[in-house]
């Protein structure tokens, strides 16, 4: 594809050339054949401009960029300012430089009205390329580098030149503030066998292995390292982790961002509280972060949330997730926007086998009525919201 758009440029140019060469030599032509004072006063007021574009044709351009003052992470909505400082080799007068900043194929792109930026440059050595790019949304905004456009007076000449200088900035999701409530809580506030209770933690250690940033305190094997002095962490045949598990629906188009929102938000609550979540994008791709506990684990997880896409597919077997994903957590939310009867029976069988399960519907109540009609049974805690109940969701859940 590169290599077509250079041919392209190229054949551009010389089609250029050809036709002010031409207007050239006609201009002589009609100056030789008339032999009067205004034939010959074209010719000499067409002869600098057609010279300077010609030089403009065989002139090697040698360009290069770099980034300053760049921001590289921001949250959905907001505001990047991007400088780069574009030098090159040598001082020929160039009248109009024309920048523009290109993203990689199957990137988002940032506006073009955004990075578009015209310069008189002169015979200055270097010029500084500044834009903001506004109202970002979520995701990965890969640029390859900055394509600079060189025009004479008149624009019968135009030079494309590309200057290699890759940007990478990440759009994380919006996190909206919220009142988290740990699962313990919940429990307390629930009487006899509520579907809100966490199971019990049964493990048998099977062995040891080498220790890993992030194990628990309580897993490592103090004997083994009092002999060794090595840290070292149990293993367990079968473990049922304390952890709640946050599942995103990722079959569902509609409504997705806030979805992602949501899931973002209670991620980031729960970091503040000092709670442990784990997180599963269940669609074609699952994507399954376990353990978030610290500010660095909730970064790497926005990170990844950054690239989330929904999508739709037909066998819904292939966004099932592994059954040992949902078995070894205490409890489940699930955030969707729909309530399929597939999914309902998952939750429904998970409550019963491993924990109890909530499910964040986006939707406002009399809309929920309607949607999840006759899929449920009490196992699943239903709890409906639209975006301005964020801050309150977990109020809507300790509700009896």
């Amino acid at each position: 594809m590169m290599k077509r758009h250079a041919i392209g440029r190229s054949l551009q140019a010389f089609i250029r050339l050809f036709l002010i060469l031409l207007l050239l030599a006609i201009s002589l032509s009609f100056a030789l054949m008339q032999g009067g004072f205004v034939s010959w006063f074209i010719f000499f007021m067409f002869l600098p401009f057609a010279l300077y574009s010609t030089l403009l044709f065989f002139w090697p351009f040698r360009f290069s960029a770099e980034r300053t003052s760049i921001k590289k992470q921001a949250v959905q909505g907001e505001s990047v300012i991007v400088e780069t400082i574009i030098k090159r080799m040598f001082r020929f007068p160039l009248l109009y430089v024309i920048a523009e900043e290109k993203a990689a194929e199957g990137a988002l792109p940032i506006k073009e009205e955004d990075t578009l930026q015209v310069t008189m440059l002169g015979t200055k050595k270097s010029f500084v390329f500044a834009y903001e790019a506004t109202e970002l949304r979520r995701g990965y905004y890969e640029q390859t580098g900055i394509e600079l456009t060189v025009t004479d007076f008149f624009g019968w000449m135009k030079r494309k030149v590309f200057v290699s200088s890759p940007l990478t900035i990440v759009v994380t999701p919006k996190i909206t503030e919220m009142k988290y409530t740990s699962p313990s809580l919940q429990n307390k506030s629930s009487t006899g066998s509520s579907n809100l209770s966490s199971k019990r933690d049964h493990t048998v250690v099977s062995g040891v292995r080498d220790y890993q940033p992030g194990d628990r305190m309580s897993w490592i094997h103090w004997k083994t390292f009092a002999k060794t002095q090595t840290l070292q962490t149990k293993t367990f045949e079968s473990q049922q982790s304390k952890e709640w598990c946050l599942i995103l629906d990722g079959t569902q188009e509609e409504l997705f961002e806030e979805q992602v929102e949501f899931c973002a938000s209670i991620l980031a609550a729960a970091v503040k509280k000092r709670e442990t979540l784990s997180f599963l994008f269940a669609g074609a791709k699952q994507v399954f972060i376990q353990g978030i506990h610290t500010n660095d684990q909730l970064k790497q997880a926005l990170y990844k949330m950054a690239q989330l896409q929904p999508e739709p597919i037909e066998q819904f077997e292939k966004s099932l997730p592994e059954h040992r994903l949902l078995e070894n957590n205490s409890g489940v939310y699930f955030v969707t926007s729909n309530l399929s009867k597939e999914w309902a029976q998952v939750l429904q069988r998970t409550s019963k086998q491993s924990g109890p399960a909530v499910c964040f519907l986006l939707r406002s109540l009399e809309d929920s009525v309607e949607k999840i009609g006759g899929l449920i049974d009490q196992s699943i805690r239903i709890v409906p919201l639209t975006p301005s109940q964020f801050p309150n969701a977990f109020m809507e859940v300790m509700k009896p």
